[in-house]
Formats: C-alpha cells, structure tokens, sequence
C-alpha cells in the first residue's frame, strides 16, 4: 500500500491517467478536479487513527493537509500527530507492506537552524524515532528533498539508500563533496546513488518509465508537473486550544508565586485564594494542594 503526502504541490494529478487515486481531504475542504481514476475521502483532522483504515491497496492514496492551512504551526502539529499515530496502527500490522511517500521531507524534518515554527524539532525526532522502527515494521519511508543537507541530519542517517540527481555543489552530501562538479552537471537521465554507509555508484542511468499497473508489458512514463487547481476551506489555529493552554500556563505562574510567598513565610491557606481568586472553596481546596507537586 502507497500513501503519499502531497506538499500542496498537487504532483500527484499527473499520475491520474496512469493509476487509480483516493485523495484523502479535511472535513469542510475541496479541490476542483474532476477524473475518472480519483476519488475523495472527507477525514477529521482532529482524529488521525480513524485515517488509517481507510487506504486500500491498489490505489495511491493521497493526503492532503498543508494545502489548507496557511498557519505553519499547524500542519507541523497535524504531521506529529500523523507520525504518532501511524506508529501505533502499524505496529498491530507488520505482516502488511507500506511505502510513506513524503514529498519535500525537509519542510517536515529540517536540519539545524533551518526550523522557522514551534514543535519542528519534536517533529523531526519522532520522525527519526518512527524510521528506527520502521523496517521491522515492513513499512518503507521514501522522501524527497530539493537540498540534502536541508534535511535534519538524524533522519538522514536512517536511509538505506540516498539517489542523487543533478544539483548545486553546496547541496552535495559532505561524503561526496569531492565529486561536487560532476554531480552538479549531470544528466537528466543519470544519477549517483549512495547506500548507508556513505559508499556511493557514479553515474547510473536513470528511468522515469515503469510498469503499468493494468499492463505490466507496457510502459509508461511518470513526470510529476505542478498543476493548478481550484479549491475551498481553510484549517486554523484552534482558539478555544490556545486559550486554554494560556490559562493553564497563567495558573502554574500565579501558583509558583504563591508557593514561593509561602515558602518565605507568608500565612496563607486555600480560603484566601478563595477570596483572592474568586473560585469555589472545593476548587480553592484542589488549587492550594498542587503547591505540593510545584
């Protein structure tokens, strides 16, 4: 089984004359595209598990998210999530296959200093904690990125093999640094591929043509083109969430000072943070014995 996290990029469209697709979009979210080998699934974001069981075999299963959502801190929350929960879905599964085809892993995993939002860094460990496990789970991780070294460095240690097309000196893996000139002029047509251990093949040809999945006799080519496409909705930062976590953060820092006036001798019992803070005696009570977790 496939799944494929489209970066908003929209790729996966020009494989749709080639293979049958289910595209997996958030409720109250559309996209504007009509063909007779996709379909749409509606999901709730807010319940990843209930995801999983809905790819199939057979079918390149598209995930949608970071089209419909323009808060960065957002779509990184959802992927932790994603990467939290698919671990535990397939742990029950091993005897089934999986590719995770994650398009621009960087923006998912970035290197030092290059995270630009809060809970990259948490998402880039889970994503290096999930690829340890991953291969005894028969669940095969492939992911693309315009600059290797964009990538943060754990989780570019957990690839059995990395393929190298042309790109700029700068970008070369450090193990091949030396070969920076010929790697930054090569052909379309050839690439250099590199295993775990950083030993590396110069100069392999490259095919953009497979098997049909109808036909296995015929062969068709697979070019990814960016396409434009309509859509409608947009998933933001929940309020009532943020909301909550700030009053939450409050009341420990209004505690903490509390705690400390008492620890410098201050007379102060949980009726008068009844009286101070305006709450119920029983809530008053419940507050002053957290003094002694702080």
């Amino acid at each position: 089984m496939v799944i494929w996290r489209d970066d908003a990029n929209l790729e996966f469209i020009s494989y749709a004359k080639h293979v049958p697709i289910r595209v997996f979009l958030p409720e109250g979210c559309q996209l504007f595209y009509e063909h007779r080998n996709v379909e749409y699934i509606e999901y709730d974001h807010k319940k990843i598990r209930d995801l999983f069981s809905q790819f199939e075999n057979g079918y390149l299963n598209v995930l949608l998210f970071d089209l419909f959502t323009t808060a960065p801190v957002v779509a990184v929350r959802f992927w932790v999530r994603f990467f939290q929960e698919i671990y535990r879905y397939k742990r029950a599964r091993i005897h089934e296959p999986w590719s995770l085809v994650i398009d621009e892993l960087n923006d998912l995993a970035p290197g030092s200093r290059r995270g630009y939002v809060r809970d990259q860094l948490k998402l880039a460990s889970q994503i290096y904690f999930n690829m340890k496990k991953f291969r005894k789970m028969r669940l095969r991780l492939v992911g693309s990125t315009h600059n290797y070294n964009d990538l943060h460095r754990p989780v570019r240690t957990q690839f059995n093999y990395v393929i190298l097309k042309s790109m700029r000196r700068e970008m070369v893996p450090e193990a091949l640094w030396a070969y920076g000139a010929k790697i930054e002029h090569l052909p379309v047509d050839r690439v250099w591929i590199m295993d775990e251990s950083g030993n590396f093949q110069m100069d392999v040809e490259w095919s953009e043509y497979i098997s049909s999945m109808e036909d296995s006799s015929r062969r068709i080519k697979l070019s990814p083109l960016r396409v434009s496409v309509p859509f409608d909705g947009e998933i933001e930062e929940d309020e009532n969430t943020n909301e909550t976590k700030k009053s939450e953060q409050w009341r420990l820092r209004a505690l903490k000072t509390l705690k400390l006036a008492i620890d410098h001798g201050a007379d102060i019992d949980y009726s008068a943070l009844e009286e101070l803070w305006g709450v119920s005696q029983s809530y008053a009570w419940k507050l002053f014995q957290k003094l002694d977790e702080i």
